[in-house]
């Protein structure tokens, strides 16, 4: 493993470095969710089941059918498929254990819907009937729940949230068991997108708000009306500020996440007749884990890794769409699900 952070002139060396079809099995528009069990091995899945690939060879190692399997989740000693049930009306579905050793699969049913899993893949959040629960895997004991809408999880705090009559609950669980308030403003019951270090964005990104010192924080002003996009935030690496693409083009503001004050604020782009406002507030982006740049949909249609300094690193090939970020920034995982071919090309880019 590299010992030191990639740095920008590292990054501008990425390039090309292997290149397949995809097996057969694979639709040749993608899949709608996958993972990288180490730097060499891509788990993905699709309506019919779940794929296991070597990234250097391209080599299918393993196939696991799962007829409507929506995801799949690395745990402890396998894999997790989540299967959903829609019959009848009713939220159920199944999670089937998949163990790496070949012993036999083990199904846990279960009401509702799954939220998202711990990093660690020993607990998993499910939803239902308002009640959002946290419960150990693979015993599915319960072991934190809340009732309200709109249900949030942050994993790293262990805090679970909701709104309900007027505010938003954080519930924390496990060892704690603090339970906190924080009225709405400007009727905001809707739900918060967890950034990290007790920040959140609502308002369809255009507002911060602190769980912890309870500051609000408009991005622009004035709010833009509602249904005129969105933004996509996200915390800048080193915790100063918050990044996001606007116009095609990633962006880095400061924030004094203390009080709230912006030190540089999001100057959004005039909207001409026929604008589409998701391309221009919130292409498809894909943020390198470390450094201020990202993989953006550019204007003529292309794809490109362009730094907030608006420097163009490397563009793709036309159809490129950038899936994940690897081996510590330093490669990129790359698919072509719209280039018309009867087999998803993926390749795999690379620093020098």
């Amino acid at each position: 493993m590299p010992e030191t952070p990639c740095t920008v002139e590292q990054l501008a060396t990425l390039a090309l470095a292997t290149s397949f079809d995809a097996p057969p099995q694979i639709s040749p528009t993608g899949y709608h969710s996958g993972f990288l069990d180490d730097d060499d091995t891509l788990v993905c899945c699709d309506d019919t089941g779940v794929f296991v690939l070597n990234l250097r060879t391209g080599r299918l190692m393993r196939r696991i059918s799962a007829v409507a399997c929506s995801s799949a989740t690395i745990v402890d000693g396998g894999y997790a498929l989540n299967v959903r049930d829609y019959r009848d009306g009713v939220l159920r579905g199944k999670l089937i254990f998949l163990p790496n050793d070949g012993s036999p699969e083990r199904i846990v049913p279960y009401r509702g819907h799954v939220r998202s899993w711990s990093p660690a893949g020993d607990e998993v959040a499910i939803f239902c009937d308002r009640r959002l629960e946290v419960r150990r895997w693979p015993t599915m004991e319960i072991v934190g729940s809340v009732d309200g809408l709109h249900p949030t999880i942050d994993w790293d705090e262990r805090v679970l949230y909701v709104t309900d009559g007027g505010r938003h609950v954080m519930q924390s669980f496990g060892e704690s068991r603090e339970r906190r308030y924080l009225d709405f403003d400007r009727g905001e019951a809707q739900p918060l997108y967890l950034l990290g270090d007790g920040i959140a964005n609502i308002n369809l990104g255009f507002t911060l708000l602190s769980l912890r010192a309870g500051w609000r924080t408009d991005l622009v002003d004035p709010l833009p009306p509602d249904g005129d996009g969105y933004l996509s935030v996200l915390l800048t690496h080193d915790r100063r500020g918050i990044r996001t693409v606007i116009d095609h083009r990633p962006c880095r503001f400061e924030v004094d996440f203390a009080t709230g004050e912006l030190q540089t604020r999001p100057v959004l782009p005039a909207r001409a007749s026929g604008d589409d406002d998701d391309e221009r507030l919130d292409p498809d982006e894909l943020w390198h884990p470390t450094l201020d740049a990202a993989v953006v949909d550019d204007a003529d249609g292309t794809t490109v890794l362009r730094t907030v300094d608006g420097h163009v690193l490397t563009r793709f090939p036309f159809g490129a769409c950038a899936k994940a970020w690897f081996d510590d920034g330093r490669a990129l995982l790359v698919t072509y699900p719209f280039a018309g071919k009867a087999r998803l090309r993926i390749e795999v880019w690379r620093c020098a």
